[in-house]
């Protein structure tokens, strides 16, 4: 009896003085040794000192003393277990909680409720969703899938699934569901159907589950996503009923997020204007709603009231309104904010604001400011990359967008289904990425169970058609459990895209069949498809039931779905019929399609229609996607242009251009579907106002060398004297140039170096747009612009810019160039020649993967000069010899002998130059020794290897000096005798005048 009451005590005495019972054996000799026996230490008891001070630990968050007293324990319980690893999972340390469970169990432990609660949590915060099902087959097999606890995790883990219906199929299971339950379920309501939200909105008023604040603020949440105004009034009224919506907080600003996001501001501003003045987030909330919905004035002007209330801005408001600026393109307020976020030291404590300033510098074009800041954000967060991948997406630079992902996956960093279905849409746009790629992202989605989201399947599904297997994106829509308006469209576009026809009226009846409402954009689709494979009676019964059935009024694109349609099968005058009795009987667009169709068919009585504008209007033709407005149609075919590839019509074109260019707001057109040979050709200015050329055909030059016209050896299709005169359309400029690249002595050695024509020429021209044509197999150059101003996107397979003999008073802005070989001046000097360039401006530019980045060259024995040059703001991507200058450039299939004379280089600035190199020296210049560089002046340059090594700056010859930061280190460069502030100040004052030009 009397062992029995010690042994009793022990847990009283270990709670209160664990070090005494855990050296017992040290104290036990006090005693005499028949007492020893009851001073001997329970194990059981022990483990359940061990648990209570890993647990206080764990709470404290101490973790290493927690598992430290861990491994020290000789026994251990399940409970044990499932201290350690909530508490690791309640420190953040979600893998190690992880590795102590697959000890657990490979230690012969069985779970409880307890244990699988706490590690399904986890696999859904990990979206490990794969191990996540595993663990439910172990549920089940232990009996344990109908405990409340367990239950809830197991929604939980399918919900973050995206799998509605598996989640609400075990939570119709469990036979106790208590609040906690509920709110589990209703976390996710946002991703729930229309119909599945509202079925379990009356569910919950029939089981009569008493909500509490949290219940509520998931509900208001979910219905003012779908704008269900009635049903949230319902709730509001509730919430005054019991008196939440004035003394709850939380409740109060869910009201205000409501009604804003169901467009109703009025009603937000009342439920804003009772809860407390001192309360910050109400005024958060209320900036935010104002941004949200466009009204930039409101949302400044509480922002404004903030600042006199003394109430600090938060996140969210600088994100409301960067998303506002995001959406309108306005870049001057995403400034304004910008600077009052680095003014607060809000742009590194929050990853938001930096997502939405990367956002915002994407969507406003200029992508170098979201680089930037992308590349100063200290940890790389999956928001942060995510707003830079669709940054990039949306600039249509697509290939970093496909490197971006690569990044974060090797960083570790991680992936969503915004990630993935950005990264899966960029695929077909890009040069290197094919089907394989396409496939390959799709078994990512599925290890990482992103297949069952509906934007990362319409992405698939997208991607799969444009590559032409429209099987595979029909197995990932049959493989969509519950697909909405959205997954219907796309995988109709898939088929549409592909010319099945058939196949995308039978998913629209099935579409309809499901209770689900098609929109402008299905319809479009299904009559796109209709058009591309011929079904008249099909494309008229969809036509029809928009707005018989449906309720939707067709808009300009869908009748010329129809017109085109109906002239692709000769019914012209139906067509014409169509197009009369819509509002759109006035669209130039229409009328186009209709002409063409006419001229096919040989209709001179519709033919002969006059299309009035009174203004000029930018269209978008149903043979491309150039935009253009039309008075004055000129057809080279009209004169006497043959179209047929062989006929030469350069006299065709030459009459047709005399035509357009004498007449105002006309149009030169040169048809699809139509190959004409021409000549080298002169096309002078000036011409009337808003000429287009519009090139939708194919124009080809003649193949042979030798019958080349001795009046044009360097121009093919030469313009000049133009002003404001816009070039576009989806048409090809073929130079024919095989057998001028077979006789140059680039390809051959033994050749002689002769000058071959360009393609295209632009000459003493301003105001010149040029979009969407494709030069290609070009004598020499694709394309030259001479004397002119001009902004560009380029690509090529040599230099992006060459400036070469002449030029002067140049200005360049806003340049992307990649793939090629740089920008360029030069060469100069060749064959002894005297050359001069001077007064160049280079201000804000980006180079990815060039051959060169920023290159002067020069040959030996030269004379003139380079002089007045200043490079600015350029960023630069994996780029070899970023900045360099070489006067022993030498193009030539023999050596180039030595010779003293050079041509003279001075006055070089660059300024504001970072990025990356691929080779080593980041900086070269090799000058003459006999005529050195001078006045080289370097500002502000960040150059590093893309290895990570070193980079280096090689010398010869070169005079200058660096100003403030210089990255890699340019101590070679020789100083000038004067001093440096004589030198800068003589600098600045004769030759950065041409910075303003």
């Amino acid at each position: 009896m009397r062992k029995q009451m010690l042994v009793s005590i022990v847990p009283l005495i270990s709670t209160v003085t664990p070090t005494f019972v855990r050296n017992a054996s040290k104290t036990s000799s006090l005693f005499p040794s028949q007492f020893n026996s009851y001073f001997q230490p329970n194990p059981q008891d022990m483990v359940y000192t061990y648990n209570t001070d890993i647990e206080t630990l764990m709470k404290s968050g101490s973790v290493d003393s927690a598992l430290q007293l861990f491994d020290q324990m000789p026994m251990r319980d399940i409970i044990t277990y499932n201290i350690v690893i909530s508490g690791l999972k309640r420190n953040g340390l979600s893998k190690q909680a992880l590795y102590v469970y697959s000890q657990m169990v490979s230690q012969g432990f069985v779970e409880s409720s307890s244990t699988f609660s706490t590690v399904l949590s986890v696999f859904s915060q990990e979206r490990l969703y794969q191990e996540g099902l595993q663990v439910h087959n172990r549920v089940v097999v232990l009996g344990l899938s109908l405990n409340v606890y367990v239950g809830s995790a197991l929604i939980d883990l399918y919900m973050n699934m995206g799998l509605v219906d598996i989640a609400l199929r075990l939570f119709d299971d469990l036979p106790d569901r208590n609040l906690a339950t509920w709110n589990q379920l209703l976390r996710g309501f946002g991703g729930f159907g229309m119909s599945q939200k509202l079925e379990l909105y009356y569910r919950m008023k029939r089981e009569g589950v008493v909500l509490n604040p949290v219940a509520f603020c998931y509900l208001i949440r979910s219905f003012g996503n779908e704008s269900f105004v009635d049903h949230g009034r319902e709730l509001h009224g509730y919430a005054i009923k019991v008196g939440w919506a004035e003394s709850d907080l939380f409740v109060s600003n869910a009201l205000v997020d409501f009604y804003s996001a169901c467009g109703s501001l009025m009603d937000a501003k009342k439920s804003f204007e009772v809860i407390p003045i001192d309360d910050v987030i109400s005024w958060n909330s209320l900036v935010s709603m104002y941004a949200s919905n466009g009204i930039a004035s409101n949302a400044l002007a509480v922002f404004s009231m903030m600042q006199i209330w003394g109430k600090k801005p938060s996140v969210r408001s600088f994100v409301g309104l960067l998303n506002f600026s995001s959406r309108n393109v306005n870049i001057i307020l995403g400034k304004q904010i910008h600077c009052f976020v680095l003014k607060l030291g809000f742009d590194h404590v929050s990853c938001y604001i930096c997502s939405a300033l990367i956002d915002m510098y994407g969507k406003c074009g200029e992508i170098e400011s979201s680089v930037s800041i992308f590349e100063s954000v200290p940890r790389k967060t999956l928001e942060v990359c995510n707003s830079l991948m669709t940054s990039f997406a949306h600039c249509g630079i697509v290939e970093d967008v496909i490197e971006l992902f690569g990044l974060m996956v090797d960083e570790d960093i991680g992936f969503d289904e915004v990630s993935l279905s950005t990264t899966v849409n960029t695929l077909p746009m890009s040069t290197y990425a094919g089907l394989t790629s396409c496939k390959l992202l799709h078994l990512c989605a599925v290890k990482s169970g992103f297949d069952h989201d509906l934007a990362v399947s319409c992405s698939l599904i997208d991607s799969y058609s444009r590559f032409g297997d429209v099987k595979s994106s029909g197995q990932v829509f049959k493989q969509l459990s519950s697909p909405n308006v959205m997954c219907f469209t796309s995988i109709i576009s898939a088929y549409s895209r592909n010319k099945m026809g058939t196949e995308c009226c039978k998913i629209l009846e099935v579409m309809i069949n499901n209770g689900l409402k098609p929109d402008k954009v299905t319809f479009l689709c299904v009559l796109t498809a209709c058009k591309h494979s011929g079904m008249v009676q099909e494309g008229k019964m969809v036509f029809e039931s928009m707005k018989t059935v449906h309720g939707i009024y067709p808009e300009s694109q869908h009748l010329a779905c129809m017109v085109d349609l109906l002239g692709h099968k000769g019914l012209l005058e139906e067509a014409e019929r169509l197009l009369k009795q819509t509002q759109f009987n006035n669209d130039s667009v229409i009328w186009s399609a209709l002409l063409r169709h006419c001229r096919a068919y040989h209709n001179e009585t519709i033919r002969s229609l006059e299309i009035e504008d009174d203004e000029k209007e930018f269209l978008d033709l149903p043979s491309c996607s150039s935009e253009y407005g039309i008075k004055n149609l000129v057809n080279v075919d009209s004169f006497g242009a043959a179209g047929d590839g062989v006929s030469d019509d350069t006299k065709a074109f030459a009459n047709a251009w005399k035509q357009a260019c004498s007449t105002a707001a006309a149009v030169l057109l040169v048809p699809p579907d139509r190959t004409y040979l021409v000549n080298a050709t002169r096309f002078r200015g000036p011409c009337a106002e808003d000429l287009i050329v519009q090139i939708d055909g194919n124009i080809v030059a003649p193949d042979e060398p030798k019958k080349w016209d001795p009046k044009n050896p360097r121009n093919w299709l030469y313009f000049s004297n133009l002003k404001g005169v816009t070039f576009q359309g989806h048409g090809v400029i073929d130079g024919s140039g095989r057998k001028w690249w077979a006789a140059s002595c680039k390809k051959n050695k033994t050749n002689p170096c002769v000058g071959a024509p360009t393609a295209l020429t632009i000459d003493q021209s301003s105001n010149i747009e040029v979009n969407g044509l494709t030069i290609r197999n070009s004598q020499q150059m694709h394309f030259t612009i001479s004397r002119s101003e001009s902004d560009s996107k380029i690509g090529t397979g040599d230099d992006c810019i060459s400036i070469v003999n002449g030029c002067s008073n140049i200005k360049m802005k806003s340049i992307y160039c990649g793939p090629g070989h740089g920008i360029s001046i030069g060469s100069l000097g060749k064959d002894n020649s005297t050359e001069f360039v001077t007064a160049v401006v280079l201000d804000t530019a980006f180079l990815k993967g060039t051959m060169n980045g920023l290159r002067i060259k020069t040959w030996q024995g030269g004379s003139g000069y380079v002089r007045a040059v200043r490079y600015k703001n350029v960023q630069m991507h994996n780029v070899s010899n970023p900045i360099i200058i070489d006067q022993f450039y030498c193009d030539s299939p023999k050596s180039c002998q030595n010779q003293t004379s050079a041509v003279e280089i001075s006055q070089i600035i660059y300024e504001n130059i970072s990025g990356t190199s691929k080779s080593p020296n980041a900086m070269k210049f090799a000058c003459s020794d006999t005529v050195p560089c001078t006045n080289i002046v370097l500002n502000n340059i960040n150059l590093k290897r893309t290895d990570g090594k070193s980079a280096h700056t090689l010398c010869n010859s070169v005079m200058g000096f660096a100003i403030g930061y210089v990255q890699p280190s340019a101590d070679c460069l020789t100083a000038v005798n004067n001093s440096l502030c004589e030198a800068e100040t003589e600098f600045n004052r004769e030759y950065l005048i041409h910075s303003e030009l």
